[in-house]
């Protein structure tokens, strides 16, 4: 908290060394005016703030959050509060006040913002996921129902497509409850594993998937680690499955184990389209997607 004192009469500012540090100020340095404390102001907040700093000189309690841009580039969130001082004619000599650097609360609440949109988006296309294999289902379903004397070809065909929209309806399922679990952190037994095994269940688990890519198995480096291998296998097809998904029929996904400095690096590469650039730094958001449609 930044403590400072505004002489009206003579416009001199002082300032405490917390203050000057919120600024990005050396202690000692600041010139005491308030010409130099408006220039720190955001542009989107100046008007404001020169509304506020005409009723402070009316002696008016005020109350606000602006932002702040250091010298470095850096913006600031500050909430300020003042109180005037009057001397024994009733006259405003002076107002002092305070001001809190709130700049990782209001990350936190932009940040809480976008997670919260992020779950809204996915819970509302989950449900548009979930209802298109029903609708399958219900619509085959319904097809034998009503033509009990449907030839045997359409009765097995529409079978099978509804057994197909099934095992669709299945994955799905199995996305969300994978989603859920990451928000609650549950009890992992580490036991000592031998990685490269793990990587080559998943591996040939995976090739089912699809027989319109190829799967290409890379180097599986022998690798002595501690973990859970029944979430390691799931990890590694999560990340074999969204290869597959996001790779032309004729395409390539391959898979590789190595040691490196000590540490396991897997690697899961294909020859999709790959993630935009702009969307890179989201990939671990939960609930992000980048494919809007879905």
């Amino acid at each position: 908290i930044g403590l400072w004192d505004w002489q009206l009469e003579t416009d001199e500012l002082q300032w405490s060394a917390e203050q000057e540090r919120i600024y990005g100020l050396a202690q000692g340095t600041f010139s005491g005016r308030s010409a130099e404390f408006m220039a720190f102001m955001h542009p989107e907040d100046l008007e404001r703030s020169l509304q506020n700093m005409a009723l402070l000189r009316e002696g008016k309690d005020i109350k606000m959050e602006f932002r702040i841009i250091l010298a470095s580039g850096d913006v600031r969130w500050i909430y300020a509060i003042s109180r005037p001082t009057l001397n024994e004619a009733g006259q405003l000599v002076r107002t002092t006040g305070a001001n809190i650097d709130v700049t990782e609360i209001k990350r936190a609440e932009q940040r809480l913002i976008e997670v919260n949109e992020a779950q809204r988006r996915f819970v509302s296309d989950a449900a548009h996921e979930l209802r298109a294999p029903l609708t399958g289902i219900r619509g085959n379903l319904s097809l034998i129902a009503r033509y009990p004397d449907m030839p045997i070809e359409d009765r097995v065909e529409a079978a099978q497509e509804s057994e197909r929209e099934v095992g669709r309806l299945t994955r799905l399922i199995a996305d969300l409850l994978a989603t859920a679990r990451g928000q609650r952190p549950e009890s992992q037994f580490l036991e000592e594993i031998r990685l490269e095994r793990v990587l080559l269940e998943a591996w040939r688990g995976a090739r089912s998937l699809s027989e319109r890519r190829r799967f290409d198995l890379g180097a599986l480096e022998a690798c002595l680690a501690s973990g859970d291998p029944d979430a390691l296998k799931q990890l590694v097809l999560s990340l074999l499955e969204n290869a597959v998904k996001y790779t032309p029929d004729d395409g390539t996904v391959r898979l590789e184990l190595r040691v490196v400095d000590g540490f396991a690096q897997i690697t899961v590469s294909d020859t999709g389209a790959g993630i935009e650039p702009e969307d890179l730094p989201k990939v671990f958001d939960r609930f992000y997607r980048t494919d809007r449609a879905r």
